[in-house]
């Protein structure tokens, strides 16, 4: 990060506005900004501009200079050179491996707030609002629906410099939302991004929302709110840092980002699923589906990931018992002889967080078929593939019990195909991952703990 950036966002100051406009912000990259809507004469003088209402009594339109505020509008922000240079890479990191949920108040402020950039002075708000130690430039200003830029500093900035204004600005609107209660933050998001947990209904009774002090204002910041806000804008257009979600989500904890779907994330590790695979074996548990009992046989093992094979089994060979379901290395090659297993798919599930597997992150569910509408955590793990071309290949989903000593409490085994979606383009390079569909000519296999 250079000194520029860092001195550009001391003097980065989020001001709690009156009445609607409950905080507020500075400028940051450079690029062409968007420029004032036509207007007859000279350019508007500049003046203060407070936002606030026209009248008492019933409100009306609010103007500049005869032109409506409305006007001002930028209706794109993702369509501006800063955006797509400076915070778009920083999206796209946070959506690599564990995806933060961050990305998704990040992108809801993009999209549904209003961005305003007008040719008029704002007010400043007293520097202990904003809990900095000297009078700053107040460039911009966030309200309950909308955020107001002013022009001019804008338009004369750097790039980089808008960037940051304008993720400055995103951050404070994520910090607004998440004070508000866990059905209206779903509501919000809901129109610009899938959140799973906001589909269930059990998971929504239980998500843990924001712990404000009785003097706390949910449409307003304080002083900790813009000095976090503050923080976790430095740390996110830091190229220098890990920008993970992993990482990211460690951040913002710190400084106070704490989500309501925080608490139903899960804390179990691929470690984790892998002692609870071995201590099913040693307890020889038995899983069974609709009309046969599953059978895991691991036939290779390593250090950082194992391969299995899963079977149906109908019914055991004449004179021989129901055989365990989940079958050790040590004892797979007697087995499969025994009983006959020697079809099935297959597919490799990690140990450790070093594996060439993917294995997905992580999450806590209330699945009524595994978990009794417990919550349980679910595991998915996807094939390991560069090229998935035609072929189908199988994906496990583990669920787990949420206790000290986690036990498996079924699993789910679904056949999918691989489709390469082109992600993006630029002049040395082009982007592109697998997106896998469920293949519906093979329906998918659940298996319940069934002792």
């Amino acid at each position: 990060m250079t000194i520029r950036f860092l001195s550009l966002l001391m003097v980065l100051s989020l001001v709690a506005c009156k009445g609607s406009s409950p905080g507020g912000g500075q400028p940051l990259a450079p690029a062409q900004g968007p420029a004032a809507p036509p207007a007859s004469g000279s350019a508007p003088a500049q003046g203060p501009f407070s936002g606030k209402g026209t009248s008492s009594l019933g409100g009306g339109g609010n103007g500049i200079d005869g032109v409506a505020v409305e006007a001002y509008a930028n209706t794109n922000i993702e369509s501006l050179p800063e955006y797509r240079r400076h915070i778009l890479p920083i999206l796209r990191k946070l959506s690599v491996g564990k995806p933060d949920v961050l990305v998704a108040y990040l992108l809801w402020a993009v999209r549904q707030k209003a961005w305003y950039f007008i040719p008029r002075k704002l007010e400043n708000l007293a520097k202990e609002k904003v809990q900095l130690l000297f009078r700053s430039d107040q460039l911009a200003l966030h309200g309950e629906t909308e955020i107001f830029i002013e022009q001019e500093p804008y338009q004369n900035s750097s790039m980089k410099d808008r960037a940051v204004l304008l993720l400055h600005e995103m951050v404070m609107a994520a910090r607004l939302l998440m004070k508000k209660s866990p059905q209206v933050q779903c509501e919000a998001l809901s129109k610009t991004t899938e959140l799973n947990v906001c589909r269930d209904r059990e998971m929504l009774k239980i998500a843990a929302p924001m712990v404000l002090d009785k003097d706390d204002d949910i449409h307003s910041l304080n002083g900790l709110d813009h000095s976090s806000v503050r923080s976790l804008t430095v740390y996110l257009g830091d190229d220098k840092q890990d920008r993970s979600g992993t990482a990211v989500f460690a951040q913002r904890i710190r400084l106070g980002f704490v989500f309501p779907w925080d608490a139903l994330l899960s804390k179990l590790t691929a470690e984790d699923l892998d002692r609870a695979i071995q201590r099913s074996a040693l307890a020889q548990d038995i899983f069974r589906s609709r009309d046969s009992q599953c059978v895991m046989s691991v036939i290779q093992s390593n250090a950082y990931e194992a391969t299995w094979i899963f079977n149906n089994l109908e019914s055991p060979p004449a004179g021989k018992p129901w055989p365990p379901s989940i079958i050790p290395e040590a004892s797979a090659q007697a087995y499969q002889q025994d009983y006959g297993l020697t079809s099935g798919s297959w597919i490799s599930i990690p140990k450790g967080s070093i594996s060439s597997t993917s294995l997905v992150e992580t999450r806590g569910t209330t699945d009524l078929v595994f978990g009794d509408g417990a919550i349980v955590d679910a595991f998915e793990i996807l094939p390991n593939v560069a090229d998935p071309g035609e072929h189908i290949f199988p994906k496990v989903e583990f669920y787990v019990s949420r206790t000290q000593k986690p036990r498996i409490l079924g699993f789910r085994l679904t056949q999918i195909r691989g489709l390469i979606k082109e992600k993006g383009v630029s002049l040395l390079r082009k982007w592109s991952e697998i997106e896998w569909v469920v293949d519906k000519s093979m329906p998918p296999v659940e298996c319940k703990l069934a002792n």
